[in-house]
């Protein structure tokens, strides 16, 4: 996904530049978007930490 990412941000036709100054604020706004960028931020797998190490 990065890959595809890289290879559109790398392309200069006007039209395209044009397109994704469009579109990126409305993307920006979706459940879809959000999922995306959690699951490239965070992972798919869960993080599950003990908290009996933080206890006093």
């Amino acid at each position: 996904m990065q890959a595809m990412q890289a290879h559109l941000i790398a392309i200069k036709s006007p039209g395209l530049v044009r397109l994704r100054r469009m579109l990126a604020p409305v993307m920006r706004r979706t459940p879809i978007f959000h999922q995306m960028r959690n699951k490239i931020a965070l992972g798919v797998q869960r993080v599950d930490v003990s908290t009996s190490y933080f206890m006093r």
